[in-house]
């Protein structure tokens, strides 16, 4: 998922970003961390 993710354009992220905290009631910034940290632990 962190791929495909990453392959959108930046204005595209920030959209699922603000979709996916306004369903879940979590900031936006965290739900990023959440897809990146991982990524980059690799």
């Amino acid at each position: 998922m962190a791929e495909r993710y990453l392959d959108l354009a930046l204005a595209d992220r920030r959209e699922v970003l603000n979709v996916v905290a306004s369903e879940s009631g979590r900031p936006a910034y965290l739900l990023e961390k959440d897809i990146c940290v991982p990524r980059q632990s690799r």
